[in-house]
């Protein structure tokens, strides 16, 4: 698409599973926006780490422990259920799956992340929490 083509660029569920290139696609987005358009980016936020230690029956806990994962940070692989034990090792949390080749990543990311690093490419106008399902958030801004 050429650049500033879109009054709104709507991406639910995108970011939760892009563990790297993550600013590229933030920079593609922004592109394609028209300066006064809406941008709707929902997002994992890293909060539910805390349901994550609580509940070992966790969707997202249990993916990760039956399947050859990576959690970054630290870089560690296969993870085990020690990592659930205290707090979040990050303002961005990645799981990628190594026995997959796509759609292979679940990332978490904190509000403060996304208004510091997000908020490098977008203006940020609001971070609405359960925008999209029961578990992600969503940043709203403008290019």
């Amino acid at each position: 698409f050429p650049d500033a083509h879109f009054d709104v660029v709507y991406a639910g569920s995108v970011l939760t599973h892009i563990d790297e290139f993550e600013e590229a696609w933030l920079a593609e987005l922004h592109r394609v926006l028209k300066p006064s358009g809406i941008a709707a980016i929902t997002f994992l936020p890293v909060t539910v780490w805390t349901e994550l230690v609580k509940d070992p029956s966790h969707f997202i806990r249990a993916f990760v422990l039956r399947t050859r994962t990576r959690m970054d940070p630290p870089g560690i692989a296969p993870i085990t259920s020690d990592v659930f034990k205290g707090e979040p090792p990050g303002e961005r949390v990645a799981f990628t799956n190594l026995e997959t080749a796509g759609y292979n990543a679940i990332v978490m990311h904190s509000h403060a992340w996304v208004r510091s690093r997000w908020g490098e490419v977008f203006q940020i106008f609001d971070i609405a929490e359960h925008a999209h399902g029961n578990y992600q958030d969503a940043m709203v801004g403008t290019a």
